[in-house]
């Protein structure tokens, strides 16, 4: 279960992801997490959602990798996100203890 803002537990959620990859545009197709009692249960093309979540590959590779968070990326309008309320929750799912490092010299 996620915690919001808000106070509200995150239960059962439809998030719609529309990931943009300027590269390879055919990956730019949106897709919806179905997430009951906090956990991801399927991926679908299609249906409802609770929530948008809409940013380029880029940050969410990012995002994904711990080197920013989606605070960062919404101040910045490098993310639209359709209930800010949900800000936090997005934080905590791709929350690190560290961020990446690189050990070899180039």
């Amino acid at each position: 279960m996620f915690g919001g803002l808000d106070g509200k537990t995150y239960q059962k959620d439809n998030w719609k992801r529309l990931i943009e990859d300027d590269f390879f545009p055919r990956n730019s197709l949106p897709f919806i997490l179905d997430i009951k009692e906090g956990r991801i249960v399927d991926i679908k093309e299609d249906g409802p959602a609770d929530v948008e979540l809409r940013m380029n590959i880029a940050e969410f590779s990012s995002l994904m990798m711990g080197v920013d968070n989606a605070n960062s990326y919404l101040k910045w309008g490098l993310m639209e996100i359709s209930d800010v309320s949900y800000i936090k929750v997005i934080n905590s799912l791709f929350q690190t203890d560290s961020k990446p490092m690189i050990t070899k010299a180039f």
